[in-house]
């Protein structure tokens, strides 16, 4: 909405300039202590019908990481706690960068249908592709309700944080690729070809 910004901390100005590098600041400094695992301790949410007990960000081998080349898929880790079965309990994450939301992602946008879960403890994997994304900094919200009833996480403010690093091309033109030359949150390498 505005090309500059200005970031205060107890009434000083901490930082002032482009708006984009400005809210990813913000973020940063808000951010700081997030990894690549969360456990949720919110005791309110655990007494609900389900809740999310942990997220983790895992490369393909399982392994939780922090940091991903552009050309990997990053494996975003569900460990669901359902008291009681409801056929429209709907749960994801929302990702974002620079403040914005790049996508929103919940179990029941999956093209293989995930149908209703029993009670218990389940564990559930989302994959975001390789070459998808752009290089910087990205963070999960989580999101858990009953489709249009109720809403289970009342501040869904981001618990996670990874890092996006451009390896996806073979083009020399990438090597100095930056946000500002090659703006926006993804980065999908589309085919080109001569006709």
């Amino acid at each position: 909405m505005c090309s500059k910004a200005i970031l205060l901390a107890s009434g000083s100005i901490q930082s002032q300039g482009d708006a984009n590098k400005i809210v990813s600041e913000y973020e940063n400094h808000e951010t700081s202590k997030l990894g690549s695992s969360w456990i949720n301790n919110n005791l309110n949410e655990k007494k609900e019908i389900a809740f999310i007990e942990k997220i983790e960000i895992c490369g393909k081998n399982s392994k939780i990481k922090n940091t991903f080349l552009s050309s990997e898929s990053i494996f975003v880790k569900f460990t669901l706690n359902i008291k009681e079965s409801n056929e429209n309990l709907k749960f994801g994450f929302d990702l974002v960068k620079n403040g914005d939301v790049v996508f929103r992602s919940q179990q029941v946008d999956s093209p293989k249908i995930i149908k209703t879960l029993p009670a218990g403890i389940h564990k559930l994997v989302c994959e975001i592709p390789g070459a998808l994304l752009n290089t910087g900094n990205y963070y999960i919200s989580p999101l858990l309700s009953v489709h249009l009833i109720r809403g289970f996480i009342k501040d869904s403010k981001p618990v996670l944080k990874f890092m996006v690093r451009l390896d996806s091309s073979k083009s020399e033109f990438h090597f100095l690729l930056n946000e500002k030359n090659h703006p926006g949150p993804v980065f999908p390498l589309l085919n080109w070809e001569v006709r």
